[in-house]
């Protein structure tokens, strides 16, 4: 016998749950107050099914004592408490004890709708992500009542809904946009420091293996929900620095800049496009750092013809001097503790030929700040990204810098791949918007939300990308994300204060996931 599901509302999310349901065989009753949305409903999910035979297995109703011989009960309502807590209280009274009731609320404790119900360990939370039908994510939010038995079959109807489920703890923005507002919240911050412009801030995380720059993600998205979330989590989190709203944001709404054909960040079907590298020429270059970096590097730079030689030190000054003499920039790479780090470019101040540049991939300072405290020509360069396959580099020059010597480097680097220059600031872009989701994730991690393979699993398929922000910072050093935290925070405020389970993890060299 088909199972049957209700599911409440017939909003965008309510028809894309109902059409989910539909899809994976169960018959589905679709509720709302409203005739013509109960209509444009079924057109909507008409119009997305494969099929019409599904459609035999949807009912619609006005009426809510119609729902009867469900497994289940989905609520997608409008966001509002008062709503919604009524619905739950009429039907915790109306339907058997045995029948899931869940809510697919976003913003929304679920501890709250379950307040006046008699039996609240039946009511637990099914976040979707929209479109519901298409993203791979639910997550099952445990509400202070939710029992173990609800929790179960909640987390297999998402099963038998073709969905993996992501176990939560109730808390404002569960996993996925608790995360994600630090992709769109960094972005924002960025634009407003004047670091980058939105093209280049897009573009450099598309490179960077986002499907989608945060610009254009929040013009898709509309920049009305995206505030609505941004002022969700700054109140739930006690109006934590970490999800200060955006004033940008604010303004872009005040001059009704809202995204979609509204237009928003981009003209209407005006999103950025790719970056092109420029004319390369055989390069004298030098590379100094720890063995695995340089050798990847000495790879890469040697199998398209240039000239590479190494420095390792210690070596005497001289001998520097004589294998610098006729390079034309050096590439300090890799993982190093700061002092070291400063060693190497006091050692190259002394020692590179008039007009060289050095660019290094110590990002928990300034260029401009390295310059000053070694001498050095520096421009900081992310390798963040995997060296072969990301098709940008993402650089800065320190204001020391003279403006020919950093053309040299600029038409250097680029003759290599695109090259995204931004002002000097700890970071840059796609490192700093990583290291705030990277702590985001430890937070939730060290406040027992969800486990450290649930918030990549979460992520991976939320985002449509290939790791989830620990795998991701594991794989660049966890050390290397904190230096990242601690130079924002320095320069930046609490904003960007590390979660003292990242900063235990990096110092004891732990990882998140075995």
């Amino acid at each position: 016998m088909t199972e049957r599901i209700a599911v409440l509302g017939a909003g965008v999310m309510g028809a894309g749950i109902a059409q989910l349901g539909l899809s994976q065989g169960f018959e589905v009753l679709l509720y709302d107050v409203s005739v013509p949305a109960l209509e444009r409903a079924r057109r909507a999910i008409a119009g997305g099914l494969a099929s019409e035979a599904p459609l035999a297995r949807l009912h619609t109703t006005s009426q809510l004592g119609d729902l009867t011989h469900l497994v289940a009960v989905i609520e997608a309502a409008p966001e509002e408490l008062a709503l919604k807590r009524e619905l739950f209280r009429y039907l915790d009274e109306f339907l058997a004890p045995e029948v899931l009731l869940a809510s697919a609320t976003s913003t929304l404790p679920i501890s709250a709708l379950a307040q006046s119900a008699r039996y609240p360990e039946r009511i637990v939370g099914v976040h979707f992500l929209n479109p519901a039908p298409a993203v791979p994510i639910v997550e099952v939010v445990a509400g202070f009542h939710s029992g173990d038995d609800a929790l179960a079959r909640a987390q297999d109807l998402a099963v038998r809904l073709g969905k993996t489920p992501v176990r939560t703890l109730d808390r404002p923005g569960y996993v996925v946009h608790r995360i994600a507002h630090h992709y769109t919240g960094s972005a924002l911050a960025l634009l407003e420091e004047g670091v980058a412009s939105v093209e280049a801030i897009d573009r450099v995380l598309v490179a960077a293996g986002f499907p989608l720059g945060p610009f254009a993600h929040m013009d898709r998205a509309g920049l009305t929900a995206i505030a609505r979330l941004a002022e969700t989590l700054y109140q739930g989190f006690a109006q934590s620095p970490r999800f200060r709203p955006s004033p940008l944001l604010a303004r872009m709404l005040v001059a009704g800049r809202m995204g979609g054909s509204a237009g928003g960040f981009y003209a209407p079907g005006g999103e950025s496009g790719a970056v092109a590298p420029r004319p390369g020429r055989a390069l004298k270059l030098a590379l100094v750092g720890d063995t695995a970096s340089v050798a990847a590097h000495e790879g890469y730079w040697g199998d398209a013809g240039h000239d590479v030689v190494r420095i390792v030190p210690p070596m005497p000054l001289a001998t520097v001097e004589q294998t610098l003499a006729d390079r034309e920039g050096v590439l300090e790479v890799g993982p190093a503790p700061l002092d070291m780090r400063l060693k190497r470019l006091a050692m190259l101040a002394k020692t590179l030929p008039a007009g060289a540049w050095v660019a290094t991939t110590e990002l928990g300072r300034t260029a401009t700040e390295l310059a000053a405290d070694t001498g050095a020509p520096v421009l900081t360069l992310s390798d963040w990204s995997p060296l072969a396959n990301a098709p940008v580099w993402e650089l800065a020059a320190s204001a020391q810098l003279s403006a020919a010597t950093k053309e040299r480097a600029l038409m250097a680097l680029g003759g290599m791949k695109g090259v995204v220059e931004v002002e000097d600031q700890v970071g840059l872009v796609f490192p700093r918007v990583l290291a705030t989701m990277v702590n985001e994730a430890a937070w939730i991690v060290q406040e027992r939300v969800a486990e450290p393979r649930d918030v990549d699993a979460a992520m991976r398929l939320a985002l449509g990308v290939a790791q989830g922000p620990l795998e991701w910072a594991q794989a660049i050093g966890l050390h290397r994300v904190l230096g990242v935290l601690e130079g924002l925070t320095r320069e930046l405020g609490d904003r960007y204060r590390p979660a003292p389970l990242l900063k235990r993890l990096a110092l004891s060299g732990r990882p998140f996931l075995q």
